[in-house]
C-alpha cells in the first residue's frame, strides 16, 4: 500500500521528536539542482512568482541562501513527516500515533514535494517553500511537472501490485501521472451536502486526508470493503456516487 499526501506550507520547527534511523531524500541531486536555480531569485522574484508578501519572501530567499543538503547534521533540519503542519499533517496527528505503526507509516506514506519529489515520513529536510505548481525555468524545463518527469511515477511503480490511495491536492498528484501508475489507485474525496448538493469544502477535506491516511496506517491488513467501512466525524461511504477508482465521503 502506498498513501499519496501533499506536503503543507505551515511548518513546524519547534515540537520535539524521537531519536529514529532518519533517512536522506532519494532524489537529493535533483533537489541540490533546484536549489542551485533557486539561489538564483532575488527577493523580488519570490514575491512575484509566488505571490509572497515581502516578509515571506525575504524568509524563502534567506531559506535557499544558506541551504546545505539535509544529510549533513544541522539544527535547522527535521524528518519531514514532523516538519509539515497544514490541516492534514494535524488530522494525521503524528505526536499521537503509536509507534507500533511507525514501519507501516514509513513504508506506506509518500509526501510528494516541489523540492524533493517524493518524500518517506523519515526522511530529513530543511525548511522551504516550493509548491509544485510554481512557474518558473528549473534545468532548462518549463514548470516543476516537467523537471520531475517520470521520477515519482517510476518510484511508485516499482511494485505494481500495492494499491495506491491518493490523499493528494490535484496540484501534486498531478505530478505522480496517477493515470500511468500500473498499480490500483483509489482516491478518497470527502463532500458536505449543502443546500441539497453534495460539495468538496477544502478545509474539511484536508482534514478527512489525514484522518483517512492515519487510518490506513493504523489498519494497514484491510480488505477494500472495510476501508470503504471508514466513519470518523461523520462521513459514509456512498455507493452510488463513487466508482472503482473514486471513492465519495460525504455527511
Amino acid at each position: 500500500m502506498k498513501i499519496l499526501l501533499s506536503p503543507a506550507k505551515s511548518l513546524d520547527e519547534e515540537s520535539v521528536y524521537p531519536d529514529l534511523n532518519f533517512t536522506s531524500p532519494q532524489f537529493l541531486s535533483q533537489s541540490e539542482q533546484l536549489v542551485a536555480d533557486l539561489q538564483q531569485w532575488k527577493v523580488e522574484d519570490f514575491m512575484k512568482i509566488k505571490k509572497l508578501s515581502e516578509a515571506l519572501a525575504v524568509l524563502n530567499y534567506e531559506r535557499y541562501q544558506t541551504w546545505v543538503s539535509p544529510n549533513k547534521n544541522s539544527t535547522q533540519r527535521r524528518p519531514a513527516i514532523f516538519a509539515f503542519n497544514g490541516e492534514a499533517y494535524r488530522a494525521l496527528d503524528i505526536h499521537t500515533l503509536s509507534e507500533e505503526h511507525y514501519q507501516t507509516l514509513n513504508d506506506s506514506l509518500v509526501i510528494l514535494s516541489g523540492l524533493y519529489g517524493a518524500l518517506r515520513p523519515f526522511d530529513w529536510i530543511f525548511p522551504y517553500r516550493l509548491e509544485m505548481g510554481t512557474k518558473g525555468e528549473f534545468d532548462g524545463n518549463k514548470n516543476l511537472y516537467d523537471f520531475w518527469g517520470t521520477t515519482i511515477l517510476d518510484y511508485l511503480n516499482k511494485n505494481e501490485k500495492e494499491v495506491v490511495f491518493n490523499l493528494a491536492s490535484e496540484e501534486y498528484f498531478k505530478a505522480a501521472r496517477l493515470k500511468e501508475v500500473k498499480a490500483k489507485v483509489i482516491t478518497p474525496v470527502f463532500k458536505e451536502l449543502k443546500n441539497g448538493q453534495f460539495k468538496t469544502v477544502a478545509i474539511y477535506a484536508k482534514n478527512q486526508r489525514g484522518k483517512f491516511s492515519r487510518f490506513l496506517i493504523e489498519n494497514p491488513n484491510l480488505s477494500l470493503e472495510e476501508y470503504q467501512m471508514y466513519q470518523q466525524d461523520g462521513y459514509l461511504y456512498d455507493e452510488k456516487l463513487s466508482t472503482n477508482n473514486e471513492w465519495i465521503f460525504v455527511r
